[in-house]
């Protein structure tokens, strides 16, 4: 019995975070092609030792950019109190930097091509088809917009159609609040609803 509890775990975890690398790998392959017609070669031909040397292009200060994001990921996604919401903030906080890969491979596209409301768009309607649970259609768009307004939104928000301009700064304060706020919404609500 523990053991299929485990694996149900296992599976369920892996129905969440799988769409998620799926469609970022795409995007952003799609969005490298589209700004970088000449790429497609480049991507194809990828080797493993490339994908492992990008862990040397990773700096300190990358690293650290990665642990605020998660750590901050944690906290967004534990006020839903939902365990399977909160690991899915974490791993999509931290993971939506994947779409650094082509940048670290030396195609000169943003670092940041997936940073963008068009992958937003096209992940939130992924999400909702497949799972039908507005609760993480809510908690997948809170972590985007946080990781967003982490990053300074210092990002092509519009890519790959418009590589600039970047949405305006003093936004963050309000998108960190409305992302906090809505996760705390669907924790008040679960809490509600176990008291009814």
């Amino acid at each position: 019995m523990p053991l299929k509890n485990h694996s149900e775990k296992i599976s369920k975890a892996l129905k969440l975070f799988f769409p998620f690398l799926i469609t970022i790998t795409v995007y952003t392959s799609l969005s490298t092609v589209y700004l970088r017609p000449e790429s497609v070669n480049t991507i194809l031909s990828v080797k493993m030792h490339q994908v492992t040397d990008i862990t040397t292009k990773i700096t300190f200060e990358m690293k650290i950019d990665s642990f605020k994001h998660g750590a901050l990921g944690l906290l967004l996604g534990s006020l839903t109190l939902n365990p399977w919401y909160t690991v899915f903030t974490v791993f999509t906080s931290v993971l939506i930097d994947l779409d650094h890969t082509p940048y670290f491979l030396g195609i000169p596209v943003p670092p940041r091509v997936s940073h963008s409301l068009f992958f937003l768009l096209l992940s939130t309607i992924i999400y909702q088809t497949m799972f039908k649970e507005g609760k993480l259609t809510v908690t997948w768009i809170t972590s985007f917009t946080l990781h967003i307004s982490l990053d300074n939104l210092r990002v092509p928000i519009l890519s790959p159609f418009l590589l600039s301009p970047e949405p305006p700064q003093k936004l963050i304060p309000f998108l960190i609040t409305a992302a906090y706020t809505a996760n705390l919404y669907l924790g008040l609500k679960k809490l509600r609803k176990k008291k009814s």
